[in-house]
């Protein structure tokens, strides 16, 4: 438990066992912040991408611990193929893991993965040919080709939803399939996959380099120059990066994704998530 929280109240509504589970919280210190920080004006601002590559990066190559060698427990039995853009059987490889709230159902024509359209979606272009994709996945399905990784897996299109044989097998077997993953790509922007994975374009940076753009970690807050004061616009630069960050984690809990338990769940499983909430993404490590 972090020695600034008190032990016996609960942070936000979450009860004091939980709170070392909560993003962020664990991850900073009192230490001050460089440079003028303010709310971004626009969310025409994009997110850039090569920020999340840096990130995968670096943890690539400084934490052993999260190498895939390890003996997976259980794996996919499908996944999807985002550069064919359509389902394959898994065999073995990386894959992203999408955490996201579901939404409407598979009767409401968003496309589920089903017997009936089963040899449709493994095809190549299989997604583009059925239909229906919902937002969330979509832009899932992009932002993991644009890092180069093969292999989303979600679960509606990645467990056949009325094969109950092999669902019950794949829920089961759900620890082991986010712990496997790559990373896990955590969609708390939006209350269901209807929603963008963020509101702010993503796009890779052809200058600088990933680490600067490190130090835009707040939500809505970057070090992008001193800010003008407005009257009485309700603003108050954060003093410390406990102040960002535990900003951030009142944001997660506020989301539709982080009040539900299978998503909950999930998180807990994954061993590094992406999280995009609030029109920032950030980088979390379990």
């Amino acid at each position: 438990m972090p020695e600034f929280l008190n032990k016996n109240m609960p942070y936000h509504g979450v009860t004091p066992h939980l709170v070392p589970f909560l993003p962020y919280i664990e991850k900073t210190d009192d230490s001050p912040l460089d440079g003028a920080w303010r709310p971004a004006d626009s969310l025409s601002r994009p997110i850039d991408v090569a920020v999340i590559e840096g990130w995968l990066g670096e943890c690539d190559g400084s934490h052993w611990c999260h190498s895939q060698s390890r003996k997976q427990r259980s794996k996919p039995a499908w996944v999807v193929d985002v550069k064919r853009r359509c389902v394959v059987a898994y065999k073995k490889g990386k894959y992203v893991a999408l955490s996201y709230v579901w939404g409407p159902g598979c009767d409401t024509g968003s496309i589920c993965l089903v017997k009936g359209n089963l040899e449709q979606l493994r095809q190549v272009g299989g997604l583009d040919k059925v239909g229906g994709l919902p937002r969330t996945i979509a832009d899932a399905v992009r932002l993991v080709g644009e890092l180069g990784v093969g292999y989303l897996w979600v679960d509606r299109l990645c467990i056949v939803q009325d094969d109950l044989e092999e669902k019950g097998r794949q829920l089961m077997g759900m620890a082991g399939i986010y712990e496997g993953a790559y990373f896990t790509l955590v969609a708390a922007q939006s209350a269901d996959a209807s929603g963008p994975l963020s509101s702010r374009p993503l796009q890779r940076s052809r200058k600088g380099s990933w680490w600067g753009a490190l130090l835009t970690l707040a939500p809505g807050v970057g070090l992008i120059g001193k800010r003008k004061e407005e009257g009485n616009t309700p603003w108050r630069r954060p003093v410390n990066n406990r102040e960002v960050m535990n900003s951030h984690s009142i944001d997660l809990l506020r989301t539709v994704w982080f009040q539900r338990g299978w998503t909950f769940q999930e998180y807990l499983f994954s061993k590094r998530s992406v999280v995009f909430h609030n029109n920032t993404v950030n980088w979390w490590v379990l």
